[in-house]
């Protein structure tokens, strides 16, 4: 995907996709599993209002020659979102601006920008590539599968499925970090979203606050219960500067076998 960055804008170094000082984002995100149909069933104006979110406008669109849905929202007093989902039967992109600026010239050129986005779907992008962090030596059985907008997601032998609900699964993302944001406070966020995906927390087994590569760390192990079945979450949270690491290691089969198999990975991350 190619898009001409708005006044001001450069290359994140916590995301993928462009900012403006802490004014203004734009994240890109391919949307992996499904295509432009059954991944825009629900983003309807109706569904946003549903939420409770405020819809300035909506509509469908094209961009490139693709089928598009354009959804600009109004959040807290100063937060606006532009929300771009385009694609066809065989893909999906979706691409997320927010901006807290009160200047609308700003937010206009972040419009213009979205809708001259070019896409060619014939393009391969290594998708490591573009992640914030490298793994010095990933000997465990968990390799590269595949990625979702910020999200890498490891298997078993990188095997690529839709899901992967019922085995072991290691899940890392780079986030933007400021002076406000603990390790703790991650932490919770990262567990607030297991709970809203399902999980029941039944017991905290360890947390050790310490440094991981030089980097300031605290890792977490909890026994939790997702759809009936008994599970080992091991998170971690490292942070670096500006940016830090979220891992996610799950499995509902042989807990001490993996855990050993999810820390060759989080004890070897890097950030780039």
């Amino acid at each position: 995907m190619s898009i001409i960055p708005p006044n001001g804008f450069k290359i994140s170094k916590s995301i993928v996709g462009l900012e403006k000082e802490n004014e203004s984002m734009i994240q890109v995100m391919d949307l992996i599993g499904g295509n432009y149909d059954s991944n825009t069933n629900t983003f309807t104006k109706s569904e946003f209002e549903d939420k409770g979110i405020k819809v300035l406008d909506f509509k469908e669109i094209k961009i490139d020659n693709y089928n598009a849905k354009y959804a600009h929202l109004k959040g807290n007093e100063k937060e606006e979102y532009i929300n771009l989902v385009f694609g066809d039967s065989t893909f999906s992109v979706m691409v997320m601006a927010i901006s807290t600026s009160s200047d609308k010239t700003l937010l206009t050129e972040i419009k213009d920008a979205l809708l001259k986005i070019k896409y060619d779907k014939e393009i391969i992008i290594d998708a490591l590539a573009t992640s914030f962090f490298e793994i010095d030596s990933n000997d465990s059985k968990f390799k590269f599968a595949k990625s979702s907008a910020n999200m890498f997601i490891y298997s078993e032998n990188g095997i690529v499925k839709e899901s992967y609900n019922n085995e072991p699964m290691v899940m890392i993302s780079t986030l933007p970090n400021d002076s406000s944001t603990t390790k703790e406070m991650m932490t919770e966020s990262m567990i607030n979203g297991l709970l809203q995906n399902g999980f029941s927390l039944k017991e905290e087994r360890k947390s050790i606050i310490g440094k991981i590569n030089g980097y300031e760390s605290i890792e977490t192990e909890y026994i939790a219960e997702s759809k009936g079945m008994e599970k080992l979450v091991y998170l971690t949270v490292l942070i670096n500067d500006d940016k830090a690491i979220s891992f996610y290691g799950i499995t509902g089969t042989d807990f001490e076998q993996n855990l050993i198999e999810f820390k060759k990975i989080s004890h070897n991350l890097r950030f780039k």
